[in-house]
Parts: C-alpha cells; structure tokens; sequence
C-alpha cells in the first residue's frame, strides 16, 4: 500500500512512476507518456 497526502502536484512512486486509480477500481493503473500530461491537468 502507498500512503500519498494530498497536495498541489501529482506524487510520483520512487521518483520514477506515476499512478492514478481509475473510478472505483483498487488496483492502481502506471501512467506513461501523453497521459503524464492529462493527470497534470487535473491539477490547475
């Protein structure tokens, strides 16, 4: 399990990896390439 605290940026895992949770799913899904971007628009 990975605790992440809410903030103002995606939190990356060992600097190296980037997960989202898809809606109600409980396994965390990697986020690679264009996607990185979308999930940083979440956050403006």
């Amino acid at each position: 399990m990975i605790e992440v605290k809410a903030g103002d940026e995606p939190a990356w895992y060992d600097g190296k990896k980037l997960y989202i949770r898809d809606g109600h799913e409980k396994k965390p899904q990697e986020v690679s390439g264009e996607q990185t971007a979308a999930v940083y628009s979440l956050f403006k």
